[in-house]
């Protein structure tokens, strides 16, 4: 009985005593930016990058390039000792030198004695069997063309070689190396460069449309991804630059969207972003006067100021400063 009692004289004092923080709140701000004053951070990729290995097992009997080497299209990456392949290259090819003979031979015959039945020295049947003799050659002769252009084919493919102009960007093995079918030999990525830009709703893009870098490099939109990431609410567009750069993959550049297309922009006070478990957001002020963190994709900055898109609007209450004391359903009074 006394223990029930305890628990219900502490249980309101447990209440009472939850901490209330008073805080100065902030509102987006919305303000249409023209396109000189916008930047968009995007990342430069390799238009392809592959890891390449062989659709057969075998053993590395040379790997002539080297990592970061430059190829071009078609050039030998490695190739598989083809020892065995040869070996059986050789076999067909004897095959084929015989049957060839042998064809000749038999049409020679066949010549013969057609002259012979017109003279009445032969019967049918023996024109017959010399026609039957030629058939039969002729035929093995298809069969072994067959069986040449497979074991070239399977010469071939004891090849690894370039399927277009790029960069040796890591080699997996060495030369001596064993290896089994579909396993990367060489990490391969192609010269051709390309940028890709996480765009928000309110920046409306098409194919053509032109971004400019400094230095007035332009960069041509040449797919727009029908596809909007459901946590920043940015959508990728690809685009092509007009001139060799000497950024590589992986750099990041930043980039103006066509002169002529004025932005809406909206934005929050430096002090009233902050970051949670790796995602950029603001505390939201909700109904019970509470908060809850609301996670935007940030675009850019202007002096003090943060430009975002997604997650907000104009319309939402957010804690303006000291963000350090807030955790997500913090129970909060407004104030100065």
């Amino acid at each position: 009985m006394r223990f029930l009692f305890w628990v219900l004289v502490s249980w309101p004092l447990a209440v009472q005593a939850e901490r209330v923080l008073q805080v100065a709140t902030v509102s987006p701000e919305r303000h249409v930016a023209d396109a000189a004053e916008v930047r968009y951070l995007g990342q430069i990729e390799a238009l392809h990058q592959v890891g390449l290995g062989f659709e057969l097992a075998g053993r590395i009997a040379e790997l002539p390039i080297l990592e970061g080497q430059s190829v071009s299209e078609g050039q030998l990456i490695a190739r598989l000792d083809t020892g065995l392949v040869e070996r059986q290259l050789d076999e067909v090819l004897a095959a084929q030198a015989q049957v060839e003979a042998t064809i000749e031979l038999a049409g020679n015959t066949l010549q013969r004695l057609t002259e012979a039945r017109d003279r009445g020295a032969i019967t049918d049947q023996q024109l017959d069997e010399a026609r039957d003799r030629l058939t039969q050659a002729q035929a093995q002769r298809k069969l072994i063309r067959a069986q040449r252009a497979r074991v070239e084919l399977q010469q071939q493919k004891h090849e690894l070689r370039a399927p277009y102009d790029g960069v040796v960007l890591g080699l997996a093995e060495s030369e001596g190396s064993v290896v089994n079918p579909g396993a990367p030999v060489a990490q391969f990525q192609s010269q051709a460069l390309q940028v890709r830009l996480g765009l928000p709703s309110r920046q409306r893009v098409q194919v053509g449309d032109q971004f400019s870098a400094p230095g007035q490099q332009r960069f041509t939109v040449v797919r727009v991804v029908p596809k909007r990431d459901p946590r920043s609410g940015l959508q990728d567009v690809l685009l092509a630059p007009s001139e060799s750069f000497a950024q590589i993959a992986g750099d990041w550049i930043s980039l103006s969207p066509p002169s002529d297309m004025a932005t809406p922009v909206l934005s929050l006070p430096t002090s009233a972003v902050t970051r949670l478990a790796g995602q950029w957001g603001a505390y939201r002020i909700t109904p019970a006067s509470r908060v809850e963190f609301v996670a935007i994709s940030v675009t850019g900055t202007r002096g003090d100021r943060i430009e975002f898109s997604g997650g907000l609007t104009e319309a939402d209450v957010v804690v303006a400063n000291g963000l350090h004391r807030m955790v997500p359903d913090q129970a909060i009074a407004q104030g100065e």
